[in-house]
């Protein structure tokens, strides 16, 4: 299985290596829908995140409310944090499939050669 931070990183010399193992087309396209996955599920994981932190700002926020007696600001504070809680839990399934379609198109993928290695007829 080819490292995923591999293609992330250094997608080019991915790709000379696979063109030297005389890789056909489609395994060369497989990894370039690899590296448009990760682009989305980077993308999508950052989106979750800073969805994360308003959501913990959002709880904070209704305990201030609720101590200092503001039960309209809870109530709109708690709406909202359902409304996050809601686009995390689709986010988290948008990116667990994104994840298991990238794994699986590693596999397909076979080992680079080494840099030594000469290139062959085959």
């Amino acid at each position: 299985m080819l490292d995923l931070h591999l293609i992330r990183n250094d997608l080019d010399t991915v790709i000379t290596a696979l063109k030297r193992r005389n890789s056909p087309k489609d395994t060369i396209d497989t990894v370039y829908k690899i590296s448009e996955f990760d682009i989305v599920w980077r993308r999508i994981k950052k989106e979750e995140e800073e969805l994360r932190a308003e959501r913990n700002k959002l709880n904070n926020e209704i305990i201030n409310a609720k101590k200092e007696k503001r039960e309209k600001d809870a109530t709109k504070f708690i709406s909202r944090s359902g409304e996050v809680s809601e686009r995390v839990k689709q986010i988290s399934e948008e990116t667990k499939k994104l994840e298991e379609e990238m794994k699986s198109l590693t596999y397909i993928i076979p080992n680079l050669p080494d840099k030594s290695v000469p290139v062959g007829k085959d």
